[in-house]
């Protein structure tokens, strides 16, 4: 449950994130450093990362800014994966 909580935080964040960037761009004022964006994406705001690209159309030609969030959301989707699989789950009540 505590996952859940953490990424729907982390992935707020980083949309506000890219958000504020966008706003800021096109006021011509002071910018979030794009090793901020990352680092927020790379923590699991990958989800956030794409809906602010998309809605606002915000660093869509930077090549890395694409690899980032790409990896961290396969990265994170395995995680995510690895944590709620019973894979090792030793109750009798589990059978394969």
């Amino acid at each position: 449950m505590y996952a859940v909580f953490y990424y729907l935080l982390v992935n707020l964040i980083c949309f506000a994130l890219f958000t504020w960037d966008k706003v800021a761009a096109r006021r011509h004022q002071s910018r979030i450093a794009e090793t901020i964006l990352h680092l927020w994406t790379i923590l699991g705001g990958a989800v956030g990362a794409l809906c602010a690209r998309q809605i606002f159309r915000h660093k869509t030609q930077k090549a890395l800014f694409t690899l980032i969030i790409w990896v961290s959301l396969i990265l994170h989707s395995l995680v995510i994966i690895a944590i709620y699989t019973p894979f090792f789950d030793t109750s009798p009540y589990f059978r394969y």
